[in-house]
């Protein structure tokens, strides 16, 4: 527990009650969490963040404040084990996360909010020892920290540490302060209860000229005391005091611990963050090129395992092939194996059909050639149907405008009949594929007429003065200045 010092009884002609200014504990009990006695309900707050553990059921661990995009702070006892010296943590830097600011971190909906912490910097001589017995105190020395985020939070960050100079006119009561905590709630010492996942608010805090036995370096202790019947509770340890200058908020201090004095009024001792800024300013420089470098690497690790699954997938695919294929080979050699068989069966009766069929040849020589003739005058005829039939359908395409298609038509439609049933198989004999060549030929000469007819030239006179001009075309048109003689 923190003992104050002869020189506030003096200053104050009080006596604290040294059981009841409380430290308080890093190892408060997590489910529920343990805030200001007296306070008021700040949801929706500024600068004030939960600190949780843990991923399938998170649980609250002390209170910090958004110092910097991506960083905040809370006390050093908060993060480091008991007992122990820096960098040993009370959990691995895994479990580590910060809520949004001011939110019902117990509410439906925050758990998905949360932020990772990355990296955790406290003073490297920081020492958790308390054992104030033995007149053992180091916890609250150079008791802040330093937690630096995976991404930003949401809303603003304190506008910055108040100096060296604005906390010693806050000690002589120059300004009010502000306390915001996730600590235990209730009337009063004896009537409180684990904090119900919001923000309290404790206003009109003064500051006082206290010393502290555990913090030897005068420029780092602020003790500010509450209004009335208000005091911090477990759970607030990490909690900023905040005050309003103009259009800022500074950052006063780092609450640390707590207690009454002897008319029962509450205390808040906290760690002055001014001295630690300079600290800051190069863990931060360090954080940020880390950070980047770990991106750097992790993408291009992503890159690596995207691409050794995709080759992977691949090699699963080529074994699958070749699986396939070597499937394919044996059945194919099997397949094989059978036609040999079925082959030199064949062969045998292929060998007992060649003398019928060198019989049969001779006779069927004659028959082939006569096929042959047939074949070549049918192919000829066919093209020459194709021919007459791309000629019908130009003309019907380019046929000029009030021209009477009827005939094109029926003459295309009696080719298509024509070139259909030859195509059948119906006419074989060279008597009837020589009826389809007059026939095909009559269909030609008709197309000609129509054609010609279509295309028939004829002239006219055209006349200009004295001058005489003849035109000859399908449709013959005077040359410009010139007229058609009637």
């Amino acid at each position: 527990m923190l003992k104050i010092s002869p020189k506030v009884r003096n200053l104050w002609t009080m006596k604290f009650k040294v059981a009841a200014l409380t430290f308080i504990l890093l190892t408060v009990s997590l489910t529920p969490a343990n805030s200001i006695i007296n306070g008021t309900p700040a949801v929706g707050s500024d600068y004030v963040v939960a600190i949780l553990f843990g991923d399938e059921k998170p649980s609250m661990h002390c209170t910090g404040a958004y110092l910097r995009p991506r960083v905040v702070v809370t006390a050093a006892h908060c993060v480091i084990a008991g007992g122990a010296r820096a960098p040993q943590l009370t959990r691995p830097i895994e479990d580590w996360y910060v809520q949004q600011p001011g939110v019902d971190w117990q509410s439906a909906g925050t758990y998905s909010s949360r932020v990772k912490v990355l990296k955790i910097w406290t003073d490297p001589d920081y020492f958790n020892r308390w054992e104030p017995d033995k007149g053992l105190r180091e916890t609250q020395v150079n008791d802040v920290a330093f937690l630096f985020l995976d991404s930003e939070l949401n809303g603003p960050t304190v506008s910055r540490a108040a100096n060296r100079e604005e906390i010693e006119g806050f000690r002589l009561g120059q300004g009010r302060a502000f306390h915001l905590g996730y600590g235990c709630i209730g009337t009063s010492s004896d009537q409180r209860r684990g904090n119900d996942g919001k923000p309290y608010l404790s206003e009109e805090m003064v500051g006082t000229s206290g010393g502290s036995l555990s913090t030897p370096i005068w420029d780092r202790f602020l003790l500010a005391q509450y209004p009335a019947k208000a005091e911090s509770c477990p759970g607030d340890s990490g909690s900023p005091l905040l005050m309003k200058k103009g259009s800022e908020v500074l950052y006063l201090g780092t609450i640390f611990a707590g207690g009454n004095g002897a008319a029962g009024e509450g205390f808040a001792a906290t760690t002055v963050l001014w001295p630690f800024v300079p600290a800051l300013d190069e863990a931060y420089k360090q954080f940020l090129i880390e950070d980047a470098k770990n991106k750097e690497l992790k993408a291009k690790q992503e890159a690596d395992a995207k691409a050794a699954a995709e080759l992977k997938v691949k090699q699963e695919a080529d074994a699958k092939a070749a699986a396939e294929l070597k499937v394919k080979q044996e059945a194919d050699a099997k397949a094989d194996a059978e036609l040999k068989v079925k082959q030199e069966a064949d062969a045998k009766a292929d060998a007992e059909l060649k003398v019928k069929q060198e019989s049969d040849a001779k006779a069927a020589a004659a028959d082939n050639a006569s096929e042959v003739i047939s074949s070549k005058l049918k192919s000829d005829l066919n093209s020459d149907s194709t021919k007459l039939s791309n000629l019908i359908d130009k003309l019907l395409k380019n046929a000029p405008p009030g021209f009477n298609k009827n005939e094109l038509v029926s003459l295309k439609s009696t080719l298509n009949t024509l070139t259909l049933e030859f195509n059948r198989g119906f006419l074989f004999e060279g008597a009837l594929l020589n009826m389809y060549k007059d026939d095909l030929a009559t269909l030609n000469l008709k197309y000609s007429k129509i054609y010609s007819a279509l295309n028939k030239k004829t002239t006219v006179t055209c006349v200009k003065g004295k001058l005489i001009k003849k035109v000859t075309a399908v449709k013959p048109v005077c040359p410009k200045g010139y007229r058609k003689k009637a």
